[in-house]
């Protein structure tokens, strides 16, 4: 079968896929990532591992590589759980598909990447009162509704 590019414009918008992924250590604490002062989208707010499905990339090997990049959590350390599927515009009218997962690691132990300055263990109705994006707090959500 035959696949097409995307070409952002032809339809009139640009699309994109992302996937993000809530990391639950063993306290039950969401791991929280802030994004550096010079980050292009939502500088010094709060965020959670993950970013664009490359073209053609895998969507379980895509959201490993966010996880290691951006935490230093490898695919040996997390068993990983579909959690939630998002879309909607964001603040420069691109349009995004979302895949929200879970994962419960063993260890707290985080090595964070250029991209982000700061992280902290926090519970997920803590992290609902951060400065992050409606997406996450989406996410935080669903979290919180599939424990109770």
């Amino acid at each position: 079968m035959k696949t097409q590019e995307l070409v952002p414009g032809e339809w009139g918008g640009n699309f994109g896929v992302a996937q993000r992924i809530l990391i639950v250590n063993p306290d039950k604490r969401v791991l929280a990532i802030r994004r550096s002062e010079t980050a292009p989208s939502r500088p010094l707010w709060w965020d959670i591992p993950g970013g664009v499905l490359e073209h053609g990339e895998d969507t379980m090997e895509g959201v490993l590589r966010e996880l290691e990049e951006e935490a230093g959590i490898t695919r040996d350390k997390v068993g990983i759980s579909i959690l939630d599927i998002g879309s909607g515009f964001n603040d420069k009218d691109e349009y995004w598909v979302t895949a929200c997962y879970t994962a419960e690691v063993d260890s707290s132990e985080v090595k964070l990447s250029f991209e982000h300055s700061e992280y902290k263990w926090v519970t997920p109705s803590e992290f609902l009162e951060m400065k992050t994006s409606p997406r996450i707090k989406q996410f935080l959500n669903k979290l919180i509704e599939s424990n109770s």
